[in-house]
C-alpha cells in the first residue's frame, strides 16, 4: 500500500468548506503518483500559465510547486487559494 492511499483514506477537504471533498479521480491520479498541484490543477481544468497568473505566481513556481520541489510559503499559499484547496494538500 502506498503512502499516497495512507495519506488519502477517506474524504480529503479541500479547504474552508468541510462539506467539500476532492473527488475520487484526483485522489486516484494522486495515488498513481501525479503530484497533488498537478492532479487538482488538471481537474479545475487550468493551464499551468493560466494557474500562475490567477496565483500571481511565476510558471516557474507552479512546475516546481507540481514538481513537489521546494518553493517559497508566499507562492505555496498563492497557488494553494488558486486551487481552492488547503495548502497542506499541497506540500
Amino acid at each position: 500500500m502506498s503512502i499516497a492511499f495512507h495519506l488519502f483514506q477517506g474524504p480529503v477537504e479541500l479547504g474552508p468548506d468541510p462539506d467539500e471533498a476532492l473527488p475520487h479521480e484526483v485522489l486516484a491520479r494522486i495515488e498513481e503518483g501525479c503530484p497533488p498541484a498537478r492532479a487538482i490543477r488538471l481537474w479545475r481544468g487550468l493551464s499551468v500559465p493560466e494557474l500562475a497568473a490567477r496565483a500571481g505566481v511565476t510558471v516557474e513556481d507552479v512546475v516546481e510547486a507540481e514538481r513537489g520541489a521546494p518553493t517559497s510559503i508566499v507562492a505555496s499559499n498563492r497557488i494553494a487559494r488558486a486551487l481552492e484547496v488547503s495548502v497542506s494538500l499541497l506540500i
